[in-house]
C-alpha cells in the first residue's frame, strides 16, 4: 500500500496483532502484508514480517516462518534478541536442529542478562536444539537452567523431549508431569505426559503376541 504513513500503518499493525491473538491468521496476514509497501518505519515493517511469521507457524508453515523472522531481524537489529528466540522456534519445528541451535546462540548473546527467567527458559530451548543435533550435552545444559530456575515449566518439558528422544520413558514422564504440575492449565505439558504414559504403559505388557 504506497504512501501509507507510520501514523496509518499503525491501526492496521494493532489490527493484525489482534486478529493473530484471536487464531485469525489468513486475515492477520493480509493486514501485516498491508505494512509492507513505502511509508511507515522500518520498525513497523520489521513488526510486520515478524507478524508474517508468527502467522505461518500457526498454519505450519515453519520454513517460511523463519524466512520472515530472519527479515523481521535485520530491519529491526534492536528487537534482534527475541526475533532471533523465534527463528530458532521456527528452525526446531522445521527439525532443522543446526540452524535452531545457531539463532538461539544469537538470541542468548543479545539477551537482557537482567531477565533470568528469560534466559534461563532460552538456555533450555539451545539445550534441547543441541540434544536434537545429537549433542548429548545439551541435556546437561538443560539441567544446568533447571538449576537456575527449577520452577519454569518450559525447561522441564525440554527435559522431558530430550528424554523421549534417549528413549528413557519413565524420566520423559516424570519431567513432563512437573511441567504439568507446574502450569496445569497448559494443555501441551498434559498432552505429551499421557502420551508417554501410553508408552510406558504398552511396554509393561510386552510384546504383542503372534
Amino acid at each position: 500500500m504506497p504512501g501509507m504513513t507510520p501514523d496509518e500503518a499503525q491501526p492496521i499493525l494493532d489490527d493484525a496483532e489482534a486478529s493473530l491473538e484471536a487464531g485469525d491468521a489468513t486475515r492477520a496476514a493480509a493486514l501485516f502484508r498491508a505494512v509492507l509497501g513505502e511509508g511507515p518505519t522500518p520498525h513497523q515493517k520489521a513488526q510486520a514480517e515478524a507478524g508474517l511469521g508468527e502467522s505461518s507457524l500457526m498454519e505450519g508453515r515453519p520454513t517460511e516462518a523463519a524466512e520472515r523472522f530472519h527479515r523481521a531481524a535485520h530491519l529491526d537489529p534492536g528487537a534482534g534478541a527475541w526475533l532471533h528466540y523465534r527463528l530458532g522456534e521456527c528452525w526446531m519445528r522445521a527439525g532443522e536442529w543446526e540452524k535452531a541451535l545457531s539463532a538461539f546462540g544469537e538470541a542468548l548473546e543479545a539477551w537482557d542478562p537482567a531477565d533470568a527467567r528469560g534466559l534461563a527458559e532460552l538456555t533450555g530451548r539451545r539445550g534441547l536444539a543441541r540434544f536434537r543435533s545429537g549433542d548429548k550435552a545439551g541435556e546437561t545444559e538443560i539441567r544446568e537452567a533447571l538449576r537456575i530456575a527449577p520452577l519454569q515449566a518450559p525447561l522441564h518439558a525440554d527435559l522431558g523431549d530430550c528424554r523421549m528422544a534417549g528413549r528413557d520413558f519413565p524420566g520423559a514422564e516424570a519431567a513432563y508431569a512437573r511441567a504439568a504440575e507446574l502450569e496445569p492449565g497448559n494443555r501441551d505439558y498434559a498432552a505429551a505426559r499421557e502420551r508417554v504414559r501410553a508408552i510406558v504403559a504398552k511396554l509393561a505388557k510386552g510384546p504383542t503376541p503372534r
